[in-house]
Formats: C-alpha cells, structure tokens, sequence
C-alpha cells in the first residue's frame, strides 16, 4: 500500500493482516517502485508482489507515476507466474483520472476515503495468495475464491 497519509496506511493494515494479506507501507512513491524493482531481482523466487494499493495524490513521485514504472518493470520480465493487480485510490474520481489509471494500466480506480467494509470487498475480489511451489490442487481452491 503506497500513501504518503501515514493515517491512511495504518488504518487499513489492521484489517489486512487480519484479513490474511501480507502487507508492505510505502509513503512514498519512490520507495514503492524500489522495493518492486528489487522484489524482482530476487533469485531465490518469482513471487513478487501481486497487489499494489496506491493514493494518486503523492508529492514527488504521485501514484500515476508509482504505476507507470512499476508497470514497465513488470512487461520487462515475461517469467513472471501471475498477474500484477494495481488499483489507484484518490479524493476526487473524475473521467480524466479514469482514462488517465485506465491508459497507464491500472486494473481500477476508487474513491477515497475508502470504508472498511469496501476494503475487503477490494482484496477479496482482488488478492490472491500465490507461491510457485503451491500445489496445483491448492491453488485452484484460492482461485475459486
């Protein structure tokens, strides 16, 4: 979850964990592509993430730009095993930023603040568990999900 409301961030990441959701703060663009690009570096695994939560209104690096780069990162390595899930949140929702998220490649886009109650609606359509060692068996009953 990328969001420089540090606020924000810390509400939601109670009911991530409890929810099941390995979770990682960002308060600010930057850091987030860095530990993306990174995550990708690793030899030991493919795993990566598989969802990024990000506010469009950042100073230096805004969330249009935190999914651009992260985006490019992901086209450049094609042996990536599952897909990548970006959702933008913001404060005003209007059909600029839509085609904007849209164009770049973001899955959606949703209004800030964001209940609770939406949250989980968001990770549950949207958050999959995923290891490449994973049965074949198990990972059909998360897809089902």
């Amino acid at each position: 979850m990328v969001d420089n409301d540090a606020f924000n961030m810390i509400s939601h990441e109670a009911f991530l964990l409890k929810w099941k959701v390995e979770v990682e703060l960002f308060t600010g663009g930057e850091a987030a592509v860095v530990a993306y690009e990174e995550s990708l570096q690793k030899q030991c695994c493919k795993i990566g993430y598989t969802l990024i939560i990000t506010d469009i209104n950042m100073p230096e690096v805004d969330g249009f730009d935190v999914g651009e780069r992260i985006l490019a990162l992901k086209r450049q390595r094609h042996d990536l095993p599952h897909p990548l899930i970006i959702l933008a949140l913001t404060s005003h929702v209007d059909k600029d930023v839509k085609r904007r998220t849209a164009e770049i490649g973001f899955t959606n886009t949703y209004e800030k603040p964001m209940s609770i109650e939406k949250l989980e609606k968001l990770v549950k359509k949207y958050y999959k568990p995923y290891h490449p060692f994973m049965k074949p068996e198990v990972k059909k009953q998360i897809e089902k999900k």
